[in-house]
């Protein structure tokens, strides 16, 4: 595997008109490398003005390697001179072995790479990093089997899967960043979102003082590199949901305000203002889509944007109960910012989605699901009655999951909770519908899975995946049944103890080979090995 990885890099590589890369500028180098940011390693640094000249702004972390102490000395010197040291570090090495763990070097640059062998560069190198190693370009490609996870619920059709054969129990620390801790356990949560693309992370956070919840917030929509951790740039939010929403109170449906895909952020930038597109690299403002004041929910799929724009009213404080309010659907064209078409009804929070045909919701008004025509938005088809709960409260919102011509929606229909081995229990229906009629499919008991949070459903190779996990009492039973036909196909017990007494606030993810359950912090539950 590995010699055939190396194989594809050669063939990758890139001549540049110069042999000597400390020849060209900087700016020009890390422009033609393709680097906006991130860990950027020099071999062989000699006295560190280049080295220096590769800092270009707060995005980059600048390391050189030398192996030469005399040449290490004076380039600390140099460096301290200019007051760029921590930005710009340097060190000593053997000349063989890079001091990095794996997949941490977004860039490498080297005029002579000594006694470094090509396999130890490559290790180093992040998935889409590049080396330039005599006046070559060598691009590390990024694998098939790590996906990205463009949506809160992973992608515009909410299943929260990700096509992902990497991700497993882990095994070491990658990399660490602040803060080491949020602002208050018993108010607003603050992290509000986060998503993945492009090996980068994007989140939305509250920055403001831990020392007290009484000092102001300071909201921000960050990008970090996902491979090595360093801050590439920020922005701030102008206002946020306050900071002294209840305990646990959500809101459910504030991770839907952030999606990135294809070098593109989409995000509303304050609670009440439209969605704006950024530069995934620079964080630069590209679009605003000004038409969309006052958007709850964004989902991107294929070039078009589907938003949820609220009336606002959006509450502050306590454990809120959502009022049956219409809301409107704009679909939008990507890149020009044309609406398409707009639609209103009273839309549930949390349960739009879309694939390549339509957009399915449960309106929480009529208890039924419905679906709009994806490219003209007239209603398609309207579901019978569903089971719902009597009530929306903030922290809590039903699953409408559509995957392969079925339309899957968990309701948790008793809102009310009650208290049960030092947790809280929900009684639910799962139902599935045709997605090209509406009609019901199937039914079944859906497991309660959530604690003041939205509950477990997961489509894996056509099986639908449910936990038993919500509290003390729970014995975390999985259970799988047939996507088509309802049909129990799989059930087994979990083989670790529960030592807590409830599920941790927040929905699960899963990949194709695990479910990542919340029960006592994350859980990761092997489907094959039934452990």
């Amino acid at each position: 595997m590995k010699q055939h990885v190396l194989q594809s890099l050669l063939l990758a590589c890139i001549l540049f008109t110069s042999t000597d890369v400390q020849a060209r500028p900087a700016a020009e180098l890390l422009q033609d490398a393709g680097v906006n940011g991130g860990v950027i390693v020099q071999l062989g640094c000699g006295e560190g003005k280049f080295t220096a000249e590769l800092k270009r702004n707060d995005g980059y972390c600048v390391h050189g390697l030398d192996a030469d102490p005399q040449n290490v000395e004076k380039a600390r010197e140099y460096i301290r001179e200019l007051g760029l040291y921590g930005g710009v570090s340097i060190d000593t090495f053997d000349g063989r072995n890079l001091p990095y763990v794996d997949n941490m070097v977004n860039l490498l640059i080297a005029d002579d790479p000594g006694e470094v062998s090509q396999a130890e560069i490559m290790r180093v190198l992040a998935p889409g990093g590049a080396a330039l190693i005599d006046g070559k370009k060598h691009t590390k490609p990024r694998p098939d089997k790590i996906d990205e996870w463009t949506h809160y619920l992973h992608d515009a059709d909410n299943n929260a899967v990700a096509k992902d054969t990497t991700v497993g129990p882990p095994r070491r620390l990658q990399w660490q960043g602040g803060p080491k801790w949020t602002r208050h356990h018993d108010r607003m949560s603050s992290f509000s979102a986060m998503v993945s693309a492009g090996g980068r992370l994007f989140y939305i956070i509250d920055e403001g003082s831990t020392a007290s919840i009484y000092m102001p917030s300071h909201w921000a929509l960050i990008a970090r590199d996902a491979f090595n951790g360093k801050i590439l740039w920020k922005r701030p939010i102008d206002n946020w949901y306050t900071r002294f929403k209840g305990l646990k109170d959500g809101p459910a449906d504030a991770p839907r305000r952030l999606v990135a895909a294809d070098g593109r952020v989409y995000a509303t930038m304050s609670l009440e203002g439209p969605v704006t597109c950024l530069d995934a690299a620079t964080g630069e403002t590209i679009r605003r889509y000004r038409q969309t004041v006052g958007a709850e929910e964004i989902l991107l799929s294929r070039g078009e944007l589907f938003v949820l724009i609220g009336p606002g009213s959006i509450g502050d404080g306590g454990r809120l109960v959502r009022p049956v309010e219409t809301r409107k659907i704009m679909a939008l064209d990507v890149a020009t910012g044309d609406k398409i078409w707009e639609a209103s009804d009273v839309v549930a929070a949390g349960t739009m989605a879309v694939d390549s045909k339509n957009v399915y919701y449960f309106n929480f008004d009529v208890k039924r699901a419905k679906c709009l025509d994806r490219k003209s938005g007239e209603i398609a088809w309207t579901s019978g009655p569903l089971p719902s709960p009597e009530k929306q409260t903030s922290f809590f919102s039903s699953r409408l999951v559509v995957q392969d011509g079925v339309v899957l929606f968990a309701s948790g229909e008793h809102s009310g909770m009650t208290k049960s081995g030092g947790g809280e229990t929900r009684d639910d229906t799962l139902t599935a519908l045709s997605a090209e009629t509406g009609k019901t499919l199937w039914s079944a008991e859906h497991p309660p899975s959530g604690y003041s949070s939205p509950e477990n459903l997961f489509v894996i190779d056509g099986i639908v995946w449910c936990d038993n996990s919500s509290n003390g009492r729970s014995d975390g039973t999985v259970v799988g049944l047939d996507l088509k036909t309802g049909r129990e196909r799989r059930r087994f017990p979990a083989d670790q103890k529960n030592y807590w007494f409830h599920h941790r606030c927040y929905p699960g993810r899963a990949t194709t080979n695990y479910i990542m359950t919340s029960r006592t912090g994350i859980e990761f539950v092997d489907l094959d090995e039934q452990k």
